[in-house]
């Protein structure tokens, strides 16, 4: 198992706040993800280019689904997330 810990833009973190988004979508080219994993999730605001007073999420991955399969581009992995809770 190994932490990652991502920024995550405003709308799409608000979403996995709520419970609507369980999934998160990232880039695997410095890192490679795993079920099991831990996500640390924490909003970042492009504009002021900071990260905002929200708390961070931690979540696990239960699921991971690679590039080139499912129309994915190469390099990029959509993740399934379970026990969202904030830190």
């Amino acid at each position: 198992m190994t932490r990652h810990e991502l920024k995550v833009w405003p709308e799409p973190f608000s979403a996995v706040w709520d419970g609507i988004k369980l999934f998160e979508i990232q880039q695997e080219a410095d890192r490679k993800f795993e079920v099991g994993d831990e996500l640390v999730l924490n909003c970042w605001d492009p504009e002021r280019e900071r990260y905002t007073d929200d708390p961070s999420l931690e979540c696990t991955v239960s699921y991971v689904a690679r590039g080139p399969d499912w129309g994915l581009p190469d390099g990029m992995v959509v993740m399934s997330l379970e026990s969202v809770r904030s830190l």
